[in-house]
């Protein structure tokens, strides 16, 4: 029924002619030809306002689409407007690129050929500079991790703690670098780059070793880290008869000694209050004036400055800081330092029993703490002779029996703490005598008290052995 209704509309010639349609099959006609054989008369009578609503609707919709693609749609005209001279452009590059290529084929063969083995022959400085070229160009990376070692040894140094351990391994790792090249300038250059770091953390080390708190755990470790350093600074420190270790037991002693001197130098203080007293008593008069002392210090008032109670508290702390100094000094020496020959340990005890107080004197205006030599053997010298003329100095001031006493007994209680690393020096004690009084009395209570005092730290040490 729809090819006799297309058939008759198709033989209408007006109908043709007016809507331009020619006789054929076109499956779109058929399909809305049968669709509409299937209408009643009223939907065909509508079906014009159908199409038409539906050709608004599609009019609608493609000016949306126009309005969100017009500027693409736009800006791609524009390209396609410089297509005519992008286009030509291209060609010639396209072909100057060719040529180009064809050149650098040619000059590759021939630099190749120029520069054959064979044809410059074996040992060319020429030939020998290119692969020395090429043979950095593969090594860079690692060229630039060798540089950055001082860096890395420098930042570890400079960490809050500092990484010593670390800055040991980088070091050693530039030392066993130059070994392997001895010949480079480059690795020759980042091992005296290292070096100059290297010393500045010794100084380190060995400003830590004179820190006053120090204990045996932390001395330990530092010595540890400055025995790894020796061996590469030896040259310079070392002499043939000397070895690393007595290097390191003398830069030790050297070091606690001088925070031992710092320390008491401390006292300052109470030792001008000491001294003012000293020359009351050697005046024989009273003093109105007062002597010089800080400013941070108050000023005592004249009903108090009576007697030598300044000298008094001068000496215990004098006594107390050297009894403390000195005892931890022998007990970390002796934890350290175990492989030190034992006669070199022993000697001291012979030291201390063998020694004259006059030599003590003698050794410390010639010595002192600039003795490169120091040892443990001549370490008493010194220390005895720091305490004996503080002694001497202050120990005529005291009239009263009870405040000698008190003293020369806490002298004794510093000397059996250093006894017990063979370092008793009481035997000494009677030697020193009382400067400026020939009373033989007090020389023989003097004694008596040295004896007394032993008796009870025998008993003591007796009753302490006996215990469970």
């Amino acid at each position: 029924m729809a090819d006799a209704l297309r058939n008759i509309l198709l033989g209408d010639a007006t109908f043709h002619k007016d809507h331009g349609m020619e006789r054929g099959h076109d499956p779109t006609e058929l399909e809305f030809l049968v669709f509409l054989t299937t209408q009643s008369p009223s939907a065909i009578e509508s079906e014009a306002m159908r199409l038409a609503a539906q050709a608004d609707l599609l009019l609608i919709k493609l000016q949306e689409l126009s309005k969100q693609s017009h500027a693409a749609i736009a800006s791609s005209a524009v390209c396609h407007t410089t297509l005519c001279h992008s286009l030509p452009a291209l060609a010639c590059r396209t072909a100057d690129l060719q040529n180009a290529v064809s050149r650098l084929e040619q000059d590759t063969i021939s630099f190749q050929i120029s520069n054959s083995p064979s044809r410059l022959g074996e040992g060319s400085a020429r030939l020998e500079s290119r692969q020395y070229a090429i043979l950095l160009l593969r090594n860079v990376e690692r060229l630039v991790d060798l540089m950055e070692l001082p860096t890395l040894l420098s930042s570890a140094l400079s960490a809050a703690p500092p990484n010593f351990s670390s800055a040991l391994d980088i070091y050693s790792y530039t030392r066993r670098l130059l070994s392997i090249y001895p010949s480079s300038s480059l690795v020759a250059g980042v091992a005296q780059q290292a070096d100059q770091t290297i010393l500045r953390m010794a100084s380190e080390l060995v400003f830590a070793l004179k820190t006053p708190s120090l204990k045996l755990a932390g001395s330990i470790r530092l010595v540890g880290w400055l025995r790894r350093i020796l061996p590469d600074l030896e040259s310079s420190l070392l002499g043939q008869e000397q070895s690393r270790e007595a290097v390191l037991a003398s830069l030790f002693l050297l070091s606690r000694l001088d925070t031992l001197v710092k320390t008491l130098d401390a006292l300052e203080p109470l030792e001008i209050l000491a001294r003012h007293e000293r020359e009351i008593f050697l005046d024989g008069g009273d003093h109105t004036t007062m002597p010089s002392v800080p400013l941070t210090l108050p000023t005592p008032p004249l009903q108090a400055w009576s007697g030598c109670q300044h000298t008094e508290r001068y000496l215990k702390r004098y006594i107390e800081i050297f009894r403390e100094h000195s005892f931890n000094i022998l007990s970390m020496y002796r934890g350290i330092f175990s492989s030190i020959p034992s006669v070199q340990k022993t000697a001291i005890t012979s030291t201390c029993t063998g020694i004259d107080v006059s030599d003590i004197d003698g050794g410390l205006s010639s010595e002192g703490l600039s003795s490169p030599h120091l040892g443990l053997t001549s370490l008493p010298s010194y220390i005895y002779g720091m305490i004996f003329e503080t002694l001497r100095f202050y120990l005529p001031v005291f009239q009263g029996q009870a405040s000698r006493e008190s003293i020369i007994t806490q002298v004794l209680y510093c000397a059996g703490s250093l006894g017990r690393h063979g370092c008793d020096f009481s035997v000494l004690l009677a030697d020193i005598g009382w400067t400026g009084n020939s009373n033989p009395t007090s020389d023989d209570r003097w004694a008596q008290l040295i004896k007394r005092h032993r008796i009870r730290s025998d008993r003591l040490q007796s009753i302490i052995g006996s215990t469970p």
